[in-house]
């Protein structure tokens, strides 16, 4: 099956493609290399979900796992506002624990779900209303008559040294499989990391005529909590010093500045600003110290 005009000693691996999305939940603290076992299809956060990357403070570097591409890259994928900052270098150098909004509103996770217990939900919706993959599709299977050459066949991993050996077949529903996963996980999330609001009028509307003893101020909050992201705040504020600044020690140097310069402050938030600086500084002296020397 593979290309026998290639000659060299390279080994050619046919091209994997999963028919199943993956769909994780990590709820509770993720760290480092952890993550790259939540990266599949959707990652649903939970009001406890939270990841970290601290692998510059054990001296390691954030390959193989593929951390130094998905980090750079934060935001891209759903066109948020978070590409627009260095949110990933701030994680990166800081040991900056991202709650679930922070991954939401950054790509790190898809959607947002305020409980784990509706993974059960998730999985009862996943059993019995969903087909199989083979039966998705508003496309009937096009006939083949005996004998007849595959003509509209699409070569798999085509290319120059790439793997050309198996083909594979043109399937006019390959746009409509899947897609009944994705409206389940639409129809258990408050909102996804598109931006776009679960949550209708109505059931807005049910939450403020409950009962409040039945509801935690706990639950209460995460319920009602306006959808922003720490993390990219303070991305979008020093965002100039990493712009700036080629090295990390010039960016610990400018916001030791800021932190300086902003002790004294009679208005709370320019206090505020420099003492998220001074944190930021510490954290960054901590966590790369080979980067300082």
């Amino acid at each position: 099956d593979f290309d026998s005009e290639d000659n060299s000693n390279e080994v050619k691996y046919p091209p994997v493609e999963s028919r199943v999305p993956i769909i994780t939940v990590p709820h509770g603290l993720v760290n480092d290399g952890g993550y790259a076992l939540c990266m599949g299809s959707y990652v649903l956060a939970t009001r406890d979900s939270t990841v970290r990357f601290l692998n510059p403070w054990k001296g390691l570097s954030f390959d193989p796992i593929g951390l130094s591409y998905v980090l750079p890259r934060l935001g891209w994928e759903f066109r948020q506002e978070s590409a627009d900052y260095p949110v990933g270098m701030l994680m990166a150098l800081t040991g900056y624990e991202a709650d679930a909004f922070d991954m939401v509103e950054t790509g790190l996770a898809t959607h947002y779900i305020d409980s784990p217990t509706k993974v059960g939900i998730l999985e009862r919706e996943l059993g019995s209303n969903v087909v199989p993959w083979e039966q998705q599709g508003l496309y009937r299977k096009r006939k083949k008559l005996y004998g007849q050459k595959d003509d509209d066949d699409v070569t798999a991993g085509g290319g120059p040294g790439g793997f050309r050996g198996r083909r594979k077949r043109f399937d006019p529903n390959d746009k409509y499989r899947n897609v009944a996963v994705a409206n389940v996980l639409h129809s258990i999330s408050e909102f996804d990391a598109s931006g776009k609001e679960m949550l209708a009028s109505v059931d807005a509307e049910m939450r403020r005529l409950e009962d409040p003893s039945l509801v935690l101020e706990h639950d209460r909050f995460f319920m009602d909590a306006p959808r922003s992201s720490q993390a990219v705040n303070i991305a979008a504020a020093f965002a100039d010093f990493f712009a700036r600044e080629k090295s990390v020690e010039g960016v610990v140097e400018q916001l030791k500045e800021v932190a300086s310069s902003h002790k004294e402050k009679s208005d709370p938030e320019e206090r505020e600003c420099g003492e998220v600086a001074a944190d930021l500084a510490s954290k960054m002296e901590s966590a790369c110290p080979l980067s300082l020397k």
